[in-house]
């Protein structure tokens, strides 16, 4: 593959394989370190590719994988974005989000202790959480020294148990004017 344009649509095509996004610029435990070495060091060989910003969850990142990624970050600007989405457990659960927050809080220390760039994604407006619930993720996310937060409102997708609960009247999304209150007040404090 000789240029940017066919390894790209490789790449995509292969992001895909059985439904499930396995390869690309999420780590999953279906890959091997030697799969994202091969991606990685192939897109970073681009000459107009400075760095990688690798979105994942928490429950998918080894110290072997960390420890790559630093070695990447002596060259190229590295970020690492965890999916952190929220900070109570029983929101977590609610959603089926596979993950706890004492882990996703070990995994962010251990990769600002290895000196990475992180960025943390809060979804505001999830399945029972209130206002105070999304600060108080945010004022949690802040705490852990994260490089940069990206704020995201809960969508409901086609085809998803939430779907049926929206349909059912279970479940309400949040408004735009309290998920602009809730970002203004994010920001502001």
């Amino acid at each position: 593959m000789d240029n940017k344009k066919d390894y790209l649509k490789q790449y995509a095509d292969m992001a895909f394989k059985d439904k499930k996004q396995v390869l690309g610029n999420r780590f999953s435990e279906y890959c091997r370190l030697c799969t994202l070495k091969a991606l990685y060091e192939k897109a970073l060989s681009f000459d107009n590719v400075i760095g990688l910003s690798i979105g994942t969850r928490t429950d998918c990142v080894t110290e072997e994988i960390l420890d790559y990624l630093v070695d990447l970050s002596k060259t190229k600007e590295i970020w690492v974005e965890y999916g952190i989405q929220s900070f109570y457990d029983e929101t977590l659960v609610r959603v089926n989000r596979g993950d706890s927050v004492s882990n996703m809080k070990h995994w962010i220390k251990r990769t600002k202790e290895k000196g990475l760039n992180v960025c943390g994604h809060l979804i505001y407006g999830l399945p029972d959480e209130t206002q105070d619930m999304m600060l108080d993720t945010f004022r949690q996310t802040v705490e852990l020294n994260v490089d940069s937060i990206k704020f995201h409102p809960l969508y409901v997708v086609e085809n998803t148990l939430l779907t049926n609960e929206f349909k059912k009247g279970k479940f309400t999304p949040i408004s735009e004017e309290l998920y602009i209150d809730t970002v203004v007040k994010s920001i502001v404090n």
